[in-house]
């Protein structure tokens, strides 16, 4: 190929790869070694168009990273970019979990979403059911002695399960794209509960729900086993509904 002076330049190649992220200076300065150079360290971002909130970054994904010339540089598309550090196996924080909270006359029901496998745009949920638990817990607000702030004083916890008699475990490719489990606390032994603490029985409640990966399998992830199941996210805390 003859290139000659004042050639237009040429943009064959510049979008066929995604950028990196330079970090900010405030993660940068945050490392092991703060004295190294800043510009050696880049993030890798989502793929397009994918978000933070999408079910696909449950799976992992594989990456080809290479030097190039950025577009202000003159290059022909096959010399843009450099030979390719291929890394495979690479998993992204997961989406967020986002539980729900009703109070009812005689119960309080915890509600929130396993995690999704997706392909293609599609679930790949197994048959036999999640390959995750999801257990809740359930906090008393208490106020500090000294008025500076709040405390959350665990009161129960209990595993959320999915529905049965719905036919998803059954037929995958007619069920939802997301599988709910549902727990319960039962309103009098959380007042009982709260009489035991001192609190008074209106005390504000809150809950949250962690989801754990079943291997290793643990009975009680989140009492006398604590610490000994793989955790794979945690939804905020949000306040259980004063009235039914």
């Amino acid at each position: 190929r003859v290139i000659e002076p004042g050639q237009p330049r040429d943009d064959n190649g510049l979008r066929a790869m995604q950028r990196l992220q330079r970090p900010s200076k405030q993660s940068a300065n945050s490392g092991a070694n703060p004295g190294a150079n800043p510009g050696a360290h880049y993030l890798v971002p989502l793929p397009d168009p994918l978000r933070a909130t999408d079910a696909e970054l449950f799976s992992h994904f594989t990456y080809e990273i290479r030097i190039g010339h950025k577009g202000p540089r003159w290059s022909t598309a096959q010399g843009r970019f450099g030979p390719a550090l291929r890394v495979a196996g690479v998993q992204h924080p997961p989406p967020p979990l986002v539980c729900q909270s009703q109070r009812h006359e005689a119960e309080i029901r915890v509600r929130a979403p396993f995690a999704t496998p997706v392909q293609n745009g599609r679930h790949v949920r197994p048959p036999e059911g999640p390959k995750t638990r999801l257990w809740a817990l359930l906090y008393a607000r208490v106020e500090q002695a000294d008025a500076k702030a709040w405390r959350n004083l665990v009161l129960m916890r209990t595993p959320l399960l999915p529905p049965r008699g719905d036919g998803a475990e059954r037929r995958p490719e007619t069920a939802g794209p997301l599988l709910y489990g549902e727990g319960r606390f039962d309103i009098a032994e959380v007042q009982r509960l709260l009489f035991r603490h001192g609190l008074a029985a209106n005390a504000p409640l809150t809950s949250l729900v962690v989801e754990f990966h079943t291997e290793p399998e643990v009975e009680d992830p989140l009492g006398r086993e604590l610490g000994r199941a793989r955790l794979l996210r945690v939804s905020p805390l949000i306040a259980v509904p004063a009235v039914c």
